[in-house]
């Protein structure tokens, strides 16, 4: 491995073998090898009859371990342990050309964070677990949380280990969890129904969810609005002038699903002004969507309200197989406003939510759960409207309305 250095290095032969003479801005720092590497040597620059250049660390792999400490990193960048550690992880109190000698000499020793001793030394491992269900990665709400969670627990320096629930967990998720190799949990709502999610929210380690969970109020979590939200989409298909509209919710008991339904009922007058024909339930899946769609059809609505953006697109799909123009012969709104609901041929209606604004927060209840604040913690995102073509029957622009 051999890793560019801007800065002069000599070669230098004594008793012992070669020394490194560094050049750092004018001062002159002479440091000995890292006891765990014996194989450090600088490359000379071609042409250069002074042997002094700008010259490169040719470290091999095979010597250069896990056992490189935080110690050899700051000896060989001639700055403190203390101050090393702080350039590693980007403390702007570090001027910039120590922070580039910490990293280039930290790259050329293979220079490891120790996971273990980090744990010892503070009670804290930096590592967040995140659970989703399995089949959430099929689609793209799922990667959008993956991304929020991961970048979130970023900006603290932490790192996150993903776990995909099936059933039960395996015996090392358990041992994980109980034996403080993570600091605390996100779980999605999403698998919130497994016997041993609760397990885990039990087991005293600091835990959130994305979203509230169905039954329990003592749990914290990160969810969004789906209230305000979905109130603007239904006021916006009454001001359009529909009349007959069917929804495709999401899965019965889970927690989004259910408080946007009960929004679809609240505005179509209560669940005994609802006919039954009209409300079909999905998976949250472009298929469920397609499916609802054609047996819905059957019954004459003028609208179709679905619980997410893959299940608006299988209706979608369904409506044009039917020979149906949209917005003309039938309107569609979804929710989540993935990439591709404003790339289809007919733009979709949608609700806007930050899932980035939601990993911060998951990730911040964490923090202040590690820190001590005790009962459950809650935080709210709002949620935006976007009105495009899939449901506007009269004149007027496309425009985000702000719910």
């Amino acid at each position: 491995m051999r890793v560019g250095l801007r800065s002069h290095f000599h070669r230098r032969q004594t008793g012992s073998g070669v020394q490194l003479v560094a050049r750092w801005i004018g001062k002159v720092v002479t440091e000995g090898l890292p006891g765990c590497c014996q194989r450090l040597t600088v490359v000379d620059h071609p042409g250069c009859a002074t042997g002094c250049t700008s010259a490169r660390l040719q470290v091999s792999r095979r010597v250069v371990q896990a056992v490189v400490t935080l110690a050899d990193v700051a000896r060989m960048s001639a700055t403190s342990r203390s101050t090393a550690s702080r350039a590693l992880k980007g403390d702007p109190r570090i001027s910039e050309e120590t922070a580039d000698r910490v990293r280039l000499v930290a790259k050329a020793l293979g220079y490891r964070p120790n996971v273990a001793a980090r744990t010892l030394a503070t009670g804290r491992s930096g590592i967040f677990g995140l659970i989703v269900p399995s089949s959430l990665m099929d689609d793209v709400y799922g990667a959008q949380l993956v991304s929020a969670v991961t970048t979130a627990a970023g900006e603290h320096d932490g790192g996150v280990m993903l776990w995909l629930s099936h059933d039960r967990p395996s015996r090392a998720i358990r041992e994980t969890v109980s034996n403080g190799i993570i600091d605390g949990l996100v779980v999605s709502i999403l698998a919130q129904n497994e016997p041993w999610i609760d397990e885990l929210l039990d087991s005293g380690l600091p835990c959130v969810l994305i979203g509230r969970h169905s039954s329990r109020t003592d749990t914290s979590y990160a969810a969004i609005d789906n209230i305000t939200a979905t109130r603007a989409l239904m006021e916006h298909l009454r001001d359009q002038g529909y009349m007959r509209v069917a929804t495709i919710r999401g899965p019965i008991g889970n927690t989004d699903a259910e408080e946007r339904h009960s929004v679809f009922i609240e505005a179509m007058g209560g669940a005994d002004q609802i006919d039954a024909n009209l409300v079909a339930v999905g998976d949250f899946s472009y298929e469920s969507g397609y499916d609802a769609a054609a047996a819905l059809l059957r019954h004459g609505p003028d609208c179709i309200v679905a619980g997410n953006d893959p299940m608006a697109m299988g209706a979608l799909a369904a409506l044009r197989a039917a020979g149906l123009r949209i917005p003309e012969d039938i309107g569609v709104s979804g929710w989540d406003d993935v990439r591709d609901a404003n790339r289809i041929d007919v733009r979709l209606t949608t609700v806007h939510h930050d899932m980035a604004a939601v990993g911060r927060e998951a990730v911040e209840i964490l923090l202040k759960q590690m820190g001590g604040v005790q009962g459950p913690i809650r935080r709210t995102v709002p949620a935006s409207l976007v009105i495009r073509e899939s449901t506007l029957r009269t004149s007027g622009n496309e425009k985000e309305a702000k719910a």
